[in-house]
């Protein structure tokens, strides 16, 4: 289960869903763990 916590959220949905990942979830997903990392900064 640690394995899982080393994984952003984006390789977890694609293990979880193969190949079958919707692209707009795994764009959702990414943006979001840049965000929350802060390697991206929103703008008013």
């Amino acid at each position: 289960m640690n394995q899982l916590t080393k994984l952003t959220p984006a390789e977890t949905l694609l293990i979880r869903s193969g190949p079958a990942a919707p692209l707009k979830d795994l764009l959702k997903y990414t943006l979001m763990d840049l965000l929350y990392t802060k390697c991206l900064k929103s703008k008013k």
